[in-house]
C-alpha cells in the first residue's frame, strides 16, 4: 500500500470545468467498477480511465439521446475516456470530497434525497438522472472481487441512510431513482486484497462516510419536507386540510386567513418537540411494516384492507392528541376522523397509521386555536 505522500501524487485536480462541471482528475489510470458505463467522445468504451465527470444537469438536458450526452461530455473535457456522472442536484451545494486515511482513499459525493425509490414505486424509463452518487478512489490493492466488495459495502450504506432517512414513497426507499456508485484504484498496484466489505477497515470507513453524509442530508431537510417523508403530508397541505375544516365551523370575526396562519405558526413550534416526532415515525414505520407484511400476526392483505382487527392506529394517534391537547384532543381527533371517513378531508389515501396522526395533528390545530383565539377552555 502506498503511503499518503504517494497517494498524493495518484489524485490529481478536482476543478470546475465550468458552472454545471467537475472534473476529477487522475495523475494515474485507474481499474474501475461501476454502475455507470465508461464512455468515449465515439461512444462506449472499456478499460482503465483517468478522469471521472460529474454534470449538472435537468431532465431535458438528456430525454432523448442519453449516450450522446456522455460522448459529448467527454469530448469537451478532451479525454480519451471517462466516467460521467449525472445529477440533478447543484454541483455548487451539494458536490463533496473527502479523504480517509484508510488505504489512502477519497470519497467524490453528491447527496439529494428525491426522487425516492423502492419496490412499490412506478418504473421510471428512462432512468437519467442520478441524485446520490458517489464515486470511490482508493490506493488499497484491491483485488477485482475485492472492489466489487467494496462497491456492495457502499451500496449497502447508502441503502440504511436512506432506510433511517424515511424518505417517502410507496414502501421502504432505498436511495433515490437512479443513483450510481463506482470505486476506482490505481492500475499500478498489484491487486492482493480479496475482500474489502463493511466489516473490513477500508469498506466500514468508506461506509461510514457515506452513510453519515446521506443521513446529514435528510437531517438537514427543512420542516416541510420533513413532514412530508415522514407522515406524506407537507405544512401547506396540514393548513389547507384545517382551513376547509375552519371554513365549515369558523370563530366569529376571524377570517380563515388569519387562523390558519395562526394555527401553522404554532404547529411548527409543536413540530421541535422531539416526542412529537417520535411519535410520527412510529406511524411510519409501522405503515412500512404493514405494507411488507412483518407485523407479525396480520398479513399484508390484511394491512392493506384495514383489518378491524388492527386498533393500534387508533391508539397511536389517540397518544400523539393527547400529548398534544389532552382530552380534548382525542375527541376532536375522532371528530377529524369522521370528516375523513365523509369524503370531506382529503387525507384518507395516506397509509393507515400515517392518517391517523395527521388527524392528531389537525385535532392539536383546532384545540390550539379555540383556545387561543376563540372561546377559551374547550
Amino acid at each position: 500500500m502506498k503511503n499518503t505522500r504517494e497517494w498524493l501524487k495518484m489524485v490529481g485536480e478536482v476543478r470546475y470545468f465550468d458552472d454545471r462541471t467537475i472534473v476529477v482528475r487522475f495523475r494515474e489510470s485507474m481499474e474501475v467498477v461501476s454502475t455507470l458505463p465508461v464512455v468515449s467522445p465515439s461512444g462506449l468504451s472499456s478499460g482503465p480511465i483517468d478522469t471521472v465527470v460529474f454534470r449538472e444537469v435537468s431532465e431535458e438536458d438528456v430525454c432523448c439521446d442519453l449516450l450522446g450526452y456522455y460522448r459529448k461530455a467527454v469530448e469537451e473535457v478532451g479525454v480519451e475516456r471517462a466516467l460521467v456522472v449525472l445529477t440533478s442536484a447543484s454541483l455548487k451545494q451539494k458536490f463533496k470530497h473527502f479523504h480517509i486515511e484508510e488505504g489512502g482513499t477519497d470519497i467524490y459525493m453528491t447527496v439529494s434525497l428525491t426522487p425516492a425509490s423502492c419496490l412499490e414505486s412506478r418504473v421510471y424509463k428512462p432512468i437519467s438522472i442520478g441524485t446520490i452518487n458517489i464515486v470511490v478512489a482508493t490506493n488499497t490493492s484491491l483485488t477485482h472481487n475485492a472492489m466489487v466488495d467494496l462497491l456492495r459495502a457502499i451500496v449497502e450504506a447508502k441503502t440504511l441512510a436512506s432506510v433511517e432517512s424515511l424518505l417517502y414513497c410507496g414502501s421502504r426507499a432505498s436511495g433515490t431513482i437512479s443513483d450510481s456508485v463506482s470505486v476506482l484504484r490505481p492500475v499500478s498496484l498489484e491487486g492482493v486484497v480479496l475482500f474489502a466489505g463493511i466489516s473490513t477497515d477500508i469498506g466500514n470507513a468508506v461506509a461510514r462516510v457515506v452513510h453519515e453524509q446521506i443521513v446529514s442530508e435528510s437531517v438537514s431537510r427543512d420542516l416541510s419536507r420533513k413532514l412530508s417523508d415522514v407522515v406524506g403530508v407537507d405544512i401547506d397541505t396540514l393548513g389547507r386540510l384545517f382551513s376547509k375544516i375552519y371554513e365549515m365551523y369558523p370563530i366569529d370575526n376571524l377570517s380563515s386567513s388569519e387562523v390558519t396562519s395562526f394555527a401553522l405558526k404554532r404547529l411548527k413550534r409543536t413540530l421541535s418537540d422531539p416526542n412529537v416526532w417520535s411519535l410520527l415515525i412510529a406511524a411510519r414505520e409501522l405503515d412500512l411494516h404493514g405494507i411488507s407484511g412483518s407485523i407479525p400476526g396480520l398479513s399484508r392483505s390484511e394491512f392493506l384492507a384495514d383489518s378491524k382487527r388492527l386498533v393500534a392506529d387508533e391508539i397511536l394517534g389517540m397518544s400523539l392528541a393527547a400529548y398534544l391537547a389532552g382530552v380534548n384532543g382525542i375527541m376532536t381527533m375522532y371528530w377529524v376522523e369522521r370528516l375523513k371517513e365523509e369524503g370531506l378531508l382529503e387525507h384518507q389515501d395516506l397509509g393507515i397509521f400515517e392518517d391517523d396522526v395527521v388527524s392528531a395533528l389537525l385535532a392539536f390545530m383546532i384545540v390550539d386555536s379555540i383556545r387561543e383565539l376563540g372561546y377559551g377552555e374547550t
